[in-house]
Parts: structure tokens; sequence; C-alpha cells
């Protein structure tokens, strides 16, 4: 855990990073404190994205939301 002084470093770091970054690229997952990692493959995965998505639509249709 990071002190909450800090809590905003990561989301400015995303905001503020040089698009050129090689360490910065879409799909890139930054961990606190402002390191770059890419995400799973299974979490690049467009079939799976789908599913979430329609599994997600489909409960808050039933929650009526």
């Amino acid at each position: 855990m990071h002190p909450q002084d800090m809590g905003a470093f990561t989301s400015v770091f995303a905001a503020c990073a040089p698009r050129d970054n090689p360490e910065i690229s879409h799909g890139a997952y930054i961990f606190p404190p402002n390191v770059a990692a890419l995400q799973a493959p299974s979490a690049l995965d467009e079939g799976k994205q789908n599913q979430l998505f329609e599994c997600t639509e489909a409960l808050l249709k039933k929650i009526d939301v």
C-alpha cells in the first residue's frame, strides 16, 4: 500500500508519460509506483471482452439498471 498523498501518482504518470515511451504502450498496465507491464494475452482476447460485455449488459438489464 502507498500513502494517501501518493494516490494520484500512477494516474498522473500514465497521463503525462511521453507517447513514444516504449515501456508505456497501448495495453500496458501501470503498477504503482509507475512501472509498466504488458497485460496477459487473455486480457487482450476480443472474444472474452465481448463475452464479458454481453454478460454485464444482461446482468444490468436483469436488475433494471
